[in-house]
């Protein structure tokens, strides 16, 4: 009997030792396996954060890089081919087209292809610096085209300023009157009534039938009539041409051309 029991004691202490084992060895795979969860989530936080701050970078990249894109298209001069854009509705009042090429194409209708003329407006500080400073402009002609150097005064007879200027330093005075419209100054010939125009860098084209109407002093025509002999000239940035030109438009399309004498 007592072996017995002492053999029992033996089966369950051993039992009792590979529990303990078991538990020990479990306990630790446990542990392991936290741990491994835990630096894995540790990772993946940080590729999270990384993959954040690489999308941030990107970001900032591509933004520079349209920065970049868009100074080089500002400053690139555009080609020939697509330097001009299609005008597809009526004109700002302050701006007049001139034709400086014209084609017929296969189907009669016309392609006029030119540069916009913006009225010639200054601020009233540029005005002011330029009455303080004794500025003087250079891109101003006379009604004959001659070059004339102009100052700019305040309060020159009725006008609040005008550009007062001698023809070849001749004492022969000549002036362009300044006029506001609203918070804009404009600058106008005050003999033929009419507002100066400058050239701009924003070159159009437009496609209009031939049967359309043209409106001018001469009595109204068509386009066909009209352009059919007419030669462009090139126009140099400091004049204007005698004739500019805006557009009527209906349902999209051009309906009428209407000249406009702008004097020299």
């Amino acid at each position: 009997m007592e072996e017995k029991k002492v053999n029992k004691i033996g089966v369950s202490t051993i039992f009792l030792i590979l529990s303990l084992l078991v538990i020990v060895i479990m306990g630790i795979f446990i542990y392991k396996l936290n741990n491994d969860k835990t630096d894995q989530t540790k990772k993946i936080s940080e590729l999270e954060a990384e993959a954040t701050r690489l999308n941030t970078t990107v970001e900032e990249l591509q933004e520079k890089i349209n920065t970049v894109s868009k100074v080089i298209n500002d400053e690139e001069p555009r080609t020939e081919q697509d330097k001009y854009t299609n005008i597809t509705s009526k004109l700002s009042d302050d701006d007049m087209f001139y034709p400086l090429e014209i084609n017929k194409n296969n189907d009669g209708a016309y392609t006029l292809k030119g540069v916009i003329y913006t009225r010639f407006t200054l601020t009233k500080s540029e005005l002011d610096n330029a009455v303080n400073s004794g500025y003087k402009y250079y891109n101003l002609y006379d009604l004959n085209s001659e070059f004339v150097n102009y100052t700019v005064k305040k309060d020159y007879e009725n006008y609040d300023y005008a550009f007062i200027g001698k023809i070849n330093d001749e004492d022969r005075v000549c002036f362009y009157a300044v006029k506001k419209d609203d918070n804009t100054y404009y600058i106008e010939n005050p003999t033929e009534n009419n507002r100066e125009w400058k050239l701009s860098n924003d070159y159009k084209k437009i496609i209009v039938s031939e049967n359309i109407e043209v409106e001018n002093d001469g009595g109204n025509t068509t386009v066909g009539k009209y352009f059919n002999n007419f030669t462009p000239i090139t126009v140099e940035e400091t004049k204007r041409p005698n004739r500019l030109y805006t557009f009527e438009f209906n349902n999209g399309n051009c309906s009428k051309i209407i000249e406009f004498v702008a004097g020299h």
